[in-house]
């Protein structure tokens, strides 16, 4: 597995993209998933984004995407590792691991003095940061589905 930061320009276009946040936005269950790249290119274009691509023999098989942010209740800068999406024949490879360790090292060189990730229930990932020392639990985020036209409020 090779994992390297790269740009969303760098990606936006690869063939395994779609597949991957197709499958990780589908498990997620909330909404279908539909990238609005305008917005990344945005968001990378005032430095916020963050993106790491994970490539076996040339070929994406997952990402992390890390959005900088300045807290409207703390006033510092924060740092919320928005997605690790693996595609699941790789997941057993340590991928997903190897994503989050890349990009506790991009918050840390943001100099942010947290990083906050929103894991799945009983997802793997939230398996292994239950366990592990330097990470706490420290919400629990609820959804509340409406009934409305995705269409309508769509970017």
């Amino acid at each position: 597995m090779n994992i390297t930061r790269c740009s969303w320009s760098d990606i936006e276009n690869e063939p395994g993209l779609v597949e991957i946040l197709a499958e990780g936005t589908t498990e997620a269950g909330l909404l279908e998933g539909k990238a609005c790249k305008e917005l990344y290119r945005a968001l990378e274009q005032n430095k916020v984004l963050k993106v790491i691509k994970c490539e076996k023999e040339g070929n994406l098989v997952g990402l992390a995407i890390i959005i900088l942010f300045t807290s409207l209740h703390y006033s510092v800068m924060l740092a919320q590792l928005d997605t690790i999406y693996v595609l699941k024949e790789y997941r057993s490879s340590g991928a997903g691991l190897k994503l989050l360790k890349e990009a506790e090292k991009i918050a840390e060189e943001a100099k942010v003095p947290v990083l906050f990730y929103n894991a799945r229930i009983n997802s793997e990932i939230e398996t292994i940061l239950l366990y592990k020392d330097d990470y706490e639990l420290t919400h629990t985020i609820f959804c509340k589905r409406f009934k409305y036209d995705v269409a309508e409020n769509a970017a």
